[in-house]
């Protein structure tokens, strides 16, 4: 990329990614799990396969900028990793 540009997505790698769980008890009671994954403690592939499991029977998904930048981004490098992400592609 030219200096000042934006790389396109399979350029980028990933260096961290963390997701937010929030469950509603009967009680109505809300449990919330903050999960962060890291290059400091896995590879790249490790990151995207640990998003995948934790998106399993997600039913919505909120973010800023999913669409448009992480969701393409994770989708690039799972491919490059050659790891599954079927639930990160059903969030396109």
């Amino acid at each position: 990329p030219v200096a000042g540009e934006f790389a396109p997505w399979p350029l980028h790698e990933i260096v961290c990614a963390s997701i937010l769980t929030v469950e509603h008890a009967r009680s109505g009671e809300l449990s919330f799990d903050l999960r962060s994954y890291s290059r400091a403690n896995t590879a790249e592939r490790g990151i995207v396969a640990s998003v995948e499991r934790a998106l399993e029977g997600v039913r919505t998904v909120l973010s800023y900028n999913g669409r448009a930048f992480d969701v393409p981004v994770l989708m690039a490098r799972a491919i490059i990793a050659q790891e599954p992400a079927t639930n990160i592609a059903k969030l396109r």
